[in-house]
């Protein structure tokens, strides 16, 4: 709700910086958390925080506007903490039909992604921004009974320690686990490369292609389309311990995706062949994406450690975070110049980590 707004007044655009922040620094905390306490109370008291936080913001708001960051903050903390218990717990909630469950979460995720948006716009242009929140009140309301029935039964067993020893051995364990370590570095090397695509089209298919805004809305769409179907497929076919082939197809789709892109800026397309490249490339990047997030999810559920998972899992979350500006702001400069050759060089890197992962990484190390 608060996003909404904020992002609908662009005056205050910039605070949406300072949810990422918060993300950033919070997640490890609550992965301590989330190794340490009940999971279900964390998430009970998580949703009573927001059901407060926006009682308070009906009466607030006209007379203290900076309350909408406040709430912003809030919201994005809370929500924050109960989506890591909740894949903390996926394997226990999801008992013994774990693979479809991530996969349908993974579908869910891409919906919601597409429709969020236009959902959202359109309640914020015919509703007020009170009765957005009483509404919000009302389904985080009920949301707490739901959560009763979810069953978060992880078995905690830790030692009292100070906070920092608590990251530290979140830390340590995963320095040395040395097949997850792999496996997350090559995920969030992927994750970096592949935001070039994210930054760079926009401005490709607007300046360089003199493309439309409808059809750029339509490549836009091709992403969470690919994405959406491969999920879905998931969910109906469920890899089980096939992981690393679907993840070497993904990565080879990726380096496909990046090369057709770097290759048609080295041609003065047309504006139509400008637009099946771009939605080609978009669609490619989309299918890719649950073929390398899925596995990796499902390997993650299956091997690390219940006692570390929150820990790990926290750690992953804030390094993305942290990762999504720094590859947009180097992209955003870099692409600035030499388009064609900058894409041609990241599709080489993602060959070589293609390369990489298929070396070091055996088939029995990451299939359960």
């Amino acid at each position: 709700m608060c996003f909404l707004y904020i992002a609908k007044h662009s005056n205050y655009f910039h605070l949406l910086y300072l949810f990422r922040i918060s993300s950033i620094v919070s997640q490890p905390l609550f992965g301590i958390w989330t190794d340490k306490y009940n999971n279900k109370k964390i998430v009970v008291i998580s949703q009573i925080i927001n059901i407060v936080a926006l009682i308070l913001f009906i009466p607030l708001f006209h007379t203290f506007f900076l309350y909408i960051v406040i709430l912003g903050v809030i919201l994005n903390l809370t929500d924050g903490a109960i989506s890591l218990i909740i894949n903390a717990n996926i394997k226990h909630i999801s008992q013994e039909d774990m693979e479809r469950f991530v996969s349908l979460r993974q579908t869910y995720n891409s919906g919601i992604s597409f429709l969020a948006p236009i959902i959202g716009g359109i309640l914020i242009a015919f509703m007020s921004i009170e009765s957005l929140a009483i509404l919000n009140i009302l389904t985080e309301t009920v949301s707490v009974i739901f959560i009763f029935y979810l069953k978060m039964d992880r078995v905690i067993i830790v030692e009292e320690t100070k906070l920092l020893e608590n990251f530290k051995e979140g830390f340590t364990y995963l320095l040395n686990d040395k097949v997850l370590l792999k496996f997350m570095s090559i995920a969030l090397i992927l994750n970096f490369l592949v935001n070039s695509i994210i930054v760079g089209v926009p401005v490709i298919s607007v300046q360089t292609m003199a493309l439309s805004s409808q059809q750029f809305g339509i490549i836009e769409s091709a992403l969470t389309v690919g994405m959406f179907v491969i999920s879905l497929l998931f969910s109906v076919f469920p890899i089980k311990n096939k992981l690393k082939g679907p993840t070497q197809a993904a990565v080879l789709m990726q380096f496909i995706a990046v090369l057709i892109l770097g290759i048609a800026l080295l041609f003065n397309v047309t504006a139509t062949i400008g637009f099946i490249t771009l939605f080609s490339v978009y669609l490619i990047i989309g299918l890719s994406l649950p073929l390398v997030n899925i596995p990796y999810s499902i390997y993650m559920q299956n091997f690390i450690k219940e006692e570390f998972k929150g820990r790990i899992l926290s750690l992953n979350q804030s390094i993305v975070q942290s990762l999504m500006p720094l590859s947009f702001l180097i992209f955003g400069l870099l692409l600035n110049y030499a388009q064609a050759s900058i894409y041609i060089a990241i599709a080489l890197l993602i060959l070589m980590t293609l390369i990489y992962f298929s070396i070091s990484i055996k088939k029995t190390d990451i299939n359960s």
